[in-house]
């Protein structure tokens, strides 16, 4: 994809895009703590972590790392910002269809810590 990447397309990632569906897809280690989704932190590897929903932020508490669905693919991904943008932009529409639902949904559960 070498279309432009517009300010409206980024906020479609950062908003719209749920954390939680691009922590699934990259196979990030998770589980869920009285409703709270938790996430093995990119940058100390901690799992005192958090989603916040209606921000659809994640939040490291250990070592004050904030996360929206960008910065956490070009975590895990090792990737520039382009790459990232990019593997969203591919994974909002796979994560858009019944299919997509099924294989994030499984890929969730190979990924869930006990």
């Amino acid at each position: 994809m070498n279309q432009k990447v517009t300010p409206e397309m980024l906020t479609i990632l950062r908003n719209e895009l749920d954390l939680s569906t691009v922590i699934f897809a990259l196979g990030v280690p998770w589980r869920r703590d009285d409703q709270k989704l938790r996430f093995i932190c990119p940058r100390c590897q901690g799992l005192d972590t958090s989603v916040h929903p209606t921000e659809n932020l994640g939040r490291c508490f250990s070592c004050s790392s904030n996360y929206n669905p960008i910065d956490l693919a070009m975590m895990f991904q090792k990737s520039k910002f382009r790459t990232a943008v990019e593997w969203l932009l591919t994974l909002k529409k796979i994560a858009e269809t019944d299919e997509g639902k099924v294989l994030l949904n499984r890929q969730a559960m190979r990924t869930q810590l006990k």
